[in-house]
C-alpha cells in the first residue's frame, strides 16, 4: 500500500508525469491517474505495439489520457508554464492557507481567514484546491490537515 501513497506524492509534487514504459497494470499508470486527477500534465512515450511493457503507455495515448512525447523538447514544452510567477504566487498563497489549518481539529473558514491574513475570496478559492491535493479535508463545517 505504500507504493500507492508514493505514487500519489510523486504526482502531487511533479510539474508533469511522463510515463516511459508501463505494462497493462503498473505503478506508473497509478501515478498517471493521480496526476490526471490533480489536473497535471500527463505524457507517455509510445512503444512497440506488440510489447507487453508498452501496452499501458500506448493505452494512455490511445484514450487521450496522455500527450504523446517523443523527445526531450516535447517534455520541456509540457513543464514550462506560460507565466512562472503566477504559479509561484499561487503556491505561496496555498502555503499561507495551509499553515493556518491545524491537523488535530477542524477550524472554520473565518478562523482560517483571520490566521492567514488573506482575503475571504482568496482563502475560499484555495481550500478546494488543497482538498483536491489531499492535503486537507472538511467535515462540512470546518477544515483540518490530513
Amino acid at each position: 500500500y505504500l507504493f500507492l501513497e508514493r505514487n500519489r506524492l510523486i504526482a502531487l509534487y511533479s510539474k508533469a508525469t511522463v510515463v516511459v514504459e508501463a505494462a497493462w497494470r503498473s505503478g506508473a499508470l497509478s501515478t498517471a491517474a493521480y496526476a490526471e486527477k490533480l489536473l497535471k500534465n500527463v505524457a507517455a512515450v509510445p512503444g512497440l505495439i506488440n510489447s507487453v511493457a508498452s501496452s499501458g503507455t500506448n493505452e494512455l495515448i490511445r484514450n487521450s489520457k496522455a500527450t504523446l512525447v517523443s523527445c526531450a523538447d516535447d517534455i520541456l514544452e509540457l513543464v514550462n508554464p506560460i507565466n512562472p510567477n503566477l504559479f509561484q504566487a499561487t503556491d505561496k498563497t496555498a502555503e499561507l492557507v495551509l499553515a493556518a489549518i491545524p491537523k488535530t481539529y477542524y477550524i472554520s473558514v473565518d478562523k482560517i481567514i483571520a490566521k492567514s491574513a488573506l482575503s475571504d475570496l482568496t482563502v475560499m478559492g484555495c481550500l478546494p484546491r488543497l482538498e483536491m491535493l489531499y492535503l486537507i479535508q472538511t467535515d462540512g463545517i470546518g477544515w483540518k490537515k490530513l
